[in-house]
């Protein structure tokens, strides 16, 4: 196969004027090989535009594990502040003597933040099938 060679500008015109000045019975010939010419400098376009289409995708895809990494990090760093803070606060609390609010800031909060930011995900209980009363509405007559 040989290597297509783009069309450049003014070289279809001037395949025109020596088209005028070939004889008749070498003109298919003629006109087979410009339109194989053309067929192949299409498929040339065709290849380097879905190169270009790749090339932009892995740039994109690229970019977005960049930013994913990024915002992981962040979620890393704003889980650790939270989760220090929340500790110094209850230590604090709980040298003043109140007890109770010490261990409601060291407890369950600080695991559901942490998870909230570090996970991107809340942790929520198992919700129950649904209240009796909703069950004896919904229950099936026989």
């Amino acid at each position: 196969m040989t290597v297509p060679v783009p069309i450049r500008p003014g070289e279809f015109e001037s395949w025109l004027t020596l088209l005028q000045d070939i004889p008749d019975d070498r003109f298919e010939l003629v006109f087979k090989t410009v339109e194989d010419q053309l067929a192949r400098n299409h498929e040339l376009l065709m290849v380097r535009e879905e190169t270009r289409r790749r090339e932009a995708a892995a740039q994109l895809a690229a970019e977005a594990a960049r930013r994913s990494d990024r915002l992981l990090l962040l979620g890393l760093v704003a889980g650790l502040v939270i989760v220090l803070g929340m500790t110094a606060a209850s230590i604090v609390v709980g040298l003043q003597g109140h007890v109770w609010l010490a261990a409601t800031l060291s407890g369950p909060s600080v695991i559901a933040l942490a998870s909230l930011f570090v996970l991107r995900k809340s942790v929520r209980a198992p919700r129950s099938s649904a209240l009796p009363i909703e069950a004896a509405a919904n229950a099936p007559t026989a």
